[in-house]
């Protein structure tokens, strides 16, 4: 997939946080480790939020982080090797607007349908996702 319907300017990331999820000493990260014992902490769930701007409404709407037109003020801060799951999309704009149907995920991409008033509207999305380590 490749990015579309989306004001590639006005997409911006909220934030992009490690989540823990080891055991109950913090100093123990054996569970990060891959491979085990190798003191590398290489694949650790992160929450993601991004803002992006629709350019029509009752459009297929995606955001593809491994595509050349993201822009790069995203994927700098958020590089995902995969997309776990998507928790929500808002539209911050008119939160009356509607529902916002088919909503999906794959690997490198999320994607939604906007809402009957979501054209120009800023749509916030939040997903879980492993990041490249380099």
């Amino acid at each position: 997939m490749t990015t579309a319907n989306l004001t590639a300017a006005n997409t911006a990331v909220v934030f992009s946080l490690p989540m823990w999820a080891g055991v109950a000493e913090r100093d123990n990260t054996s569970w990060l480790q891959t491979p085990i014992g190798s003191n590398a902490a290489i694949g650790a769930i992160r929450m993601g939020c991004v803002d992006v701007t629709a350019t029509a409404a009752t459009t297929p709407t995606t955001l593809d982080f491994a595509d050349a037109s993201t822009p790069a003020a995203v994927t700098s801060r958020i590089n995902p090797a995969q997309i776990i799951a998507v928790l929500s999309v808002v539209n911050k704009t008119a939160a009356a607007a509607g529902d916002i149907p088919n909503i999906g995920f794959g690997a490198k991409t999320i994607s939604f349908d906007t809402d009957t008033g979501g054209d120009g509207d800023v749509h916030r999305l939040t997903f879980l996702y492993r990041e490249i380590v380099e």
